[in-house]
């Protein structure tokens, strides 16, 4: 991994990681030896159990690289087409 790509490092968000961040951000609050205010949107939403299973790590074998590579020729076929508009409407402009 180049420096670039470690700096340039994003994180995947899913829908139901709320949950987990809740429960962190709880856990946490425990060990600061903070109170919990009744009224925080963190104790009405962990106050609630929920029966889904929490999302694994996407890994390498849970990306279809045909799709990836679909997606990406699709990206630049339209950054292709952009540029296009873009000359051509220099080439106008100019007369």
């Amino acid at each position: 991994m180049t420096r670039r790509q470690a700096k340039t490092k994003k994180n995947v968000r899913f829908a139901d990681e709320h949950a987990e961040v809740v429960s962190k951000a709880h856990e946490q609050r425990g060990e600061r030896g903070e109170g919990a205010n009744e009224n925080s949107f963190d104790e009405r939403s962990s106050s609630h159990p929920s029966n889904t299973v929490p999302p694994a790590t996407p890994d390498a074998e849970d990306i279809d690289p045909v799709a990836v590579q679909r997606e990406r020729r699709r990206r630049i076929a339209a950054a292709q087409d952009e540029e296009k508009k873009w000359l051509n409407l220099k080439k106008v402009l100019r007369g």
